[in-house]
């Protein structure tokens, strides 16, 4: 069961998809009682997996590793940032991308960076 879209090739390709994926992690939440909004990251790299057409669960699950193992630790670094959850969500989405080597850290900056100007996800002055 896999969804293979096409890679994004601009910056605003890569927000709208990091944004669709964000709403797919919102409507699972809605239907699942129990899933906190600082927890929705959690899902960013199945996603992100679901979205490259991966179905191979040990590359799913090392893109998990990866891209969460990141947020929790800038969660544990800076407690608040943990409140910015579509913040959370989008990094966490973009670096599974990265892990995979479709996307450089670079351009993933610059994703992140557009949608807070857009007003897409939270700001974040450290």
């Amino acid at each position: 069961m896999s969804a293979r879209q096409a890679l994004p090739n601009t910056l605003k390709a890569w927000a709208r998809e990091a944004l669709n994926a964000l709403e797919e992690a919102e409507a699972i939440r809605a239907d699942s009682p129990g899933i906190e909004e600082q927890d929705l990251f959690k899902m960013a790299p199945a996603i992100a997996a679901y979205f490259r057409g991966i179905d191979d669960e040990d590359q799913t699950e090392k893109m998990f590793q990866h891209a969460c193992g990141t947020v929790v630790m800038i969660h544990e670094q800076i407690p608040e940032y943990r409140d910015l959850y579509k913040r959370c969500f989008i990094h966490c989405y973009l670096d599974a991308m990265i892990m995979i080597k479709v996307l450089k850290l670079s351009r993933a900056e610059q994703v992140i960076d557009f949608l807070e100007a857009k007003g897409k996800v939270e700001s974040w002055q450290p």
